[in-house]
């Protein structure tokens, strides 16, 4: 259990967030328990494993569940997609035991991450014309060769 002083910088860390520094915070989280799973994976630990999956399927849940698909457009769509082929492969890295699919989905979150960290460190104007046909190339291209399909979009 984190000590009380770092509680309450986490919790003023998340209070005076922005929306998007919040989607950030989400994706370093999933990042992080993505990494938990897969070493507990290897490690042969049942426990650490199911509690980092299920807090990693929570956060997914949570993007997924943030996600605006009427105002979103294309590029909600296409994160719909993204975050259900992601909580796919943590379903089958847990049943299997098998850290692989775990890699796929870490190099994907950290390619989305660092799109969010970018849209992020942006004036607001550049943000709003940020999410056009561009940032939907841009997730699209981040899904694996076999989910494009699924996951691609109108251009």
């Amino acid at each position: 259990m984190p000590a009380p002083e770092v509680t309450s910088y986490m919790k003023t860390q998340i209070e005076t967030a922005t929306p998007l520094q919040l989607v950030v915070m989400l994706y370093d989280g999933a990042m992080e328990n993505t990494r938990k799973a897969r070493e507990a994976i290897v490690a042969g630990d049942v426990e650490k494993k199911t509690e980092a999956v299920d807090k990693l399927l929570a956060i997914l849940g949570e993007l997924q569940g943030t996600l605006d698909m009427e105002r979103g457009g294309e590029i909600a769509t296409s994160l719909n997609a993204l975050y259900t082929y992601f909580c796919e492969q943590v379903v089958t890295a847990s049943v299997k035991l098998d850290p692989e699919p775990l890699d796929n989905v870490q190099t994907l979150l950290n390619g989305i991450r660092q799109a969010w960290q970018e849209i992020c460190q942006r004036p607001a104007d550049v943000v709003q014309a940020a999410t056009g046909s561009d940032a939907s190339r841009a997730v699209t291209s981040l899904a694996p060769p076999e989910e494009r399909k699924r996951v691609s979009v109108r251009t």
